[in-house]
């Protein structure tokens, strides 16, 4: 099982490079980066999903920009109408709105602490974590999916708007852009609240 921690920060965080100024990725693009070793951090302008942008809160939500995600929603074959697609987007919660510095890292370097951790596996290495989940808190772990951006709403927004682990099956984006195989799942874990003091998240 891969995790990678995700640090959102104010300010630039101190010895790390960041992506250059012409870098256009999406999360799940960063994320899978860091999955294989990489160490750095993005700012709003590096970041080409709309979707992502409008859920981790890096772009004021204006109603152009709204429509606009709405548009590429239905386009894209995510939702049949307006209607669903704004109750899609609003499903999954959003950060506050923000200038934010995000740096992603494999928890083995673990540069600074993470807000969330992004683990990736298979179903059987994901029973076991949630299984350690139950174990030690007593609760179930839910999993609160769509199938579209499962990266940045399910396994990022999720966990730091609820402060509980939510579990993903990913979407058409982490499959491509996340590098996500047919035959592993993603779980989100903040480390705000009760989750976080576990240690649950260390390799």
């Amino acid at each position: 099982m891969d995790k990678i921690g995700i640090a959102i920060t104010e300010k630039r965080p101190k010895d790390i490079e960041g992506l250059a100024e012409y870098e256009k990725l999406t999360h799940c693009a960063m994320v899978a980066r860091a999955r294989v070793g990489e160490v750095f951090y993005a700012v709003p302008s590096n970041f080409r999903c709309a979707l992502a942008r409008f859920n981790l809160g890096l772009q004021k939500r204006v109603d152009t920009f709204k429509s606009s995600v709405v548009k590429y929603l239905i386009s894209h074959g995510h939702a049949k109408d307006e209607e669903v697609a704004r109750m899609c987007l609003e499903s999954k919660g959003q950060l506050k709105e923000g200038n934010k510095y995000l740096t992603y890292f494999p928890m083995a370097k673990r540069p600074l602490p993470p807000n969330v951790v992004i683990c990736i596996g298979t179903p059987v290495e994901m029973m076991d974590l949630v299984h350690k989940m139950t174990k030690e808190t007593g609760e179930i772990v839910r999993g609160s999916m769509s199938g579209v951006s499962a990266m940045c709403g399910e396994a990022t927004v999720i966990p730091l708007i609820t402060e509980k682990p939510n579990l993903s099956l990913g979407c058409c984006g982490t499959r491509k852009h996340g590098r996500l195989k047919e035959n592993e799942l993603i779980l989100g874990i903040p480390i705000k609240g009760r989750y976080g003091s576990y240690g649950l998240c260390e390799d």
